[in-house]
């Protein structure tokens, strides 16, 4: 009776679990991990700045390094002042995720947020890129 109660169970959890097993990774850690690597040795030369919807969520995985989520372009400028070596890690950005039939209004980002992006998008380089249905995308810039 026992193993019959199992089966039924596992029988009725099978969708979730297949969902869980094959669900798209969102790459937090290993961008975190990468940055990391990377910015070891730099001591206080170094930035480390998220944008976007789950830019928060890179403060989570994060070890040593302080990951800093600045609000407009201004206040990015002001934290660069003095750093040699600049990263950003963008992932779930909002626009870019928007379908062509959804309101644009849902998928907005904040304000400052659009000039940060345009700034980094223009002006850094892609210094690597994770896929998944949210790619986590690690700019790069030197100073």
């Amino acid at each position: 009776m026992v193993i019959v109660l199992v089966f039924i169970i596992l029988c009725l959890q099978f969708p979730a679990i297949h969902t869980i097993i094959n669900q798209d990774r969102q790459n937090y850690r290993e961008a975190i991990r990468f940055v990391e690597g990377e910015v070891r040795g730099e001591g206080k030369g170094g930035l480390v700045f998220s944008i976007g919807y789950a830019g928060e969520h890179f403060k989570y995985y994060s070890r040593s390094t302080t990951i800093v989520i600045p609000e407009t372009l201004r206040e990015l400028f002001a934290m660069e002042t003095g750093k040699k070596r600049i990263w950003c890690l963008i992932t779930a950005w909002l626009p870019a995720l928007c379908p062509p039939y959804e309101d644009q209004a849902l998928y907005a980002e904040r304000p400052g947020q659009y000039e940060i992006y345009n700034y980094v998008k223009n002006g850094f380089h892609l210094q690597k890129y994770y896929p998944s249905k949210y790619p986590v995308f690690i700019y790069y810039l030197e100073q």
